[in-house]
């Protein structure tokens, strides 16, 4: 440890994602354990009306940094923000900010990162690959430089089953994807992502990896480390065990689902009768739920999880464990086809779960896997049961029925209507499924038709009945 507070003592450090978990942490540990370092430049923007030196002061009033605040106040000082933005060009410093850590600066560490894994890639590749191009640019005309810290994650390389201190061959050129990002429209951007990132998993995993190329290529005569966390969590100790500042990624389901299975798990006697502590049921209970949140990325595309190599998973148990991902309530999927609901409207999905007794994560994922297979397949051509199968490795009879609301959706079925609403949604399935076996374009072999689409004759016979009712309303009157 000596060796280290030493090679900081007296060095000027230009730190990236200072607002993030990482970065907070990053802050205290240098503040605490390093007494004698330089300037820490900060690199901020603006947010919610707040400049960066009024984040800077919400950050040091933090819980983490009450050590420092009791035993050495004025290391915050040394804490020097800047106006930026890693998204922009420049990282969108000043001139005069820009010069100053060209001058100044030893040490710097790129913690900057979108972290969402749904983020568009347009905007992920601006800010994490971009980014880290723009702050290399930097870092070149750096005159006392030391060395260059980026921050990566072990997860960009997460199609290998084993992972080696390399950079592993690119999934794309960086500098193209960057000039894609730049010059392609975003909903261009978003139809063409699943065929851009191929085997990788979501768009951060993808822009982190392009990033990593991004230092190799421009760092490759500097001192340049790359550093690769997995999953990030609460402190272990320091400065105190336990402590978190948001809910992101596996937090929120860890902290909320853990405490209830713990609870659950030692009120059933399972601390007596194995003899394991609470400390170990709550670590084992801590794991399973780490392993449930990557597993759930990969189930949103369950062919992606037929081919990842980090879960070693027998075929029987992979197919079992998509079954009942995708299965859904009967009277969730009732509610959901008289609704326009958007994910936004929390209020909507909190109503079905009242009327259905269904718990709201359960509607929320239901909701969500509806909406997820009928994006990939409502303009496939072909059988609609057969594009869902083939897409969600779905069993036929989960398909049928997924085929069903699809189906309802394309038509723009009105359930709602207040003489249906007896009518459940084994009825509207039975329905559809009639339909769509006499009444539309099968598949036939042309590419143009499907499933989906009434055929022209049940059009016509459509209008001639309403002709007929329209002259039989006329006698009647």
């Amino acid at each position: 440890m000596s060796g280290v507070i030493e090679f900081f003592g007296g060095q000027n450090i230009f730190v990236t994602g200072a607002s993030g978990f990482l970065g907070k942490v990053l802050l205290e540990m240098l503040l605490r354990s390093c007494p004698d370092v330089g300037k820490i430049f900060v690199l901020l923007r603006p947010k919610k009306g707040k400049e960066p030196s009024e984040r800077v002061k919400n950050i040091t009033s933090l819980p983490l940094f009450d050590i420092i605040r009791r035993e050495n106040p004025e290391a915050v000082k040394k804490i020097v923000p800047l106006a930026g933005d890693c998204a922009q060009l420049g990282l969108g410093l000043s001139a005069t900010d820009r010069q100053i850590l060209e001058e100044t600066v030893s040490i710097v560490i790129h913690a900057a990162a979108t972290v969402r894994f749904d983020d568009p890639l347009k905007s992920a590749v601006l800010m994490n690959t971009r980014g880290t191009r723009e702050i290399m640019m930097i870092v070149r005309n750096m005159k006392k430089l030391k060395v260059f810290v980026h921050v990566s994650t072990t997860y960009c390389n997460c199609d290998r089953p084993v992972v080696h201190e390399v950079v592993y061959p690119p999934h794309a050129d960086w500098k193209e994807m960057i000039s894609i990002a730049e010059h392609v429209d975003e909903h261009t951007l978003n139809v063409l992502t699943p065929k851009i990132l191929c085997k990788l998993p979501n768009t951060y995993t993808f822009t982190k990896s392009l990033a990593e190329h991004v230092v190799k290529d421009l760092g490759e005569d500097l001192p340049v480390v790359i550093f690769r966390p997995s999953i990030v969590i609460s402190t272990l100790s320091e400065p105190f065990p336990g402590w978190i500042d948001n809910f992101n990624g596996p937090v929120g389901l860890m902290i909320a689902g853990a405490s209830e299975a713990v609870t659950a798990l030692h009120q059933r006697g399972v601390t007596q009768q194995t003899g394991a502590t609470l400390e170990l049921v709550a670590s084992d209970v801590l794991d399973h739920y780490r392993t449930y949140s990557l597993l759930e990325r990969l189930l949103h595309n369950p062919p992606k999880l037929a081919e990842q190599l980090a879960f070693q998973i027998e075929p029987q148990t992979r197919r079992l464990l998509i079954e009942k991902y995708y299965e859904f309530d009967d009277a969730v999927i009732r509610e959901l086809l008289g609704k326009k609901l958007s994910s936004r409207h929390r209020k909507d999905l909190d109503e079905v779960s009242e009327k259905t007794c269904v718990l709201l994560k359960s509607c929320r994922r239901q909701f969500d896997n509806v909406k997820r297979v009928f994006k990939v397949v409502e303009d496939m051509q072909g059988s609609v049961v057969q594009n869902i199968k083939n897409n969600f490795l779905l069993p036929e009879e989960l398909a049928r029925r997924y085929g069903a609301v699809v189906f309802i959706a394309c038509i723009k079925f009105e359930t709602s209507k207040k003489k249906l609403q007896y009518l459940t949604f084994p009825d509207f399935y039975h329905c559809a499924q009639s339909i769509m076996a006499s009444w539309t374009y099968v598949d036939n072999g042309s590419p143009e038709y499907d499933d989906t689409e009434l055929d022209r004759e049940f059009l016509l016979d459509l209008r001639e009945l309403r002709v007929l009712l329209d002259k039989e309303k006329e006698h009647k009157q």
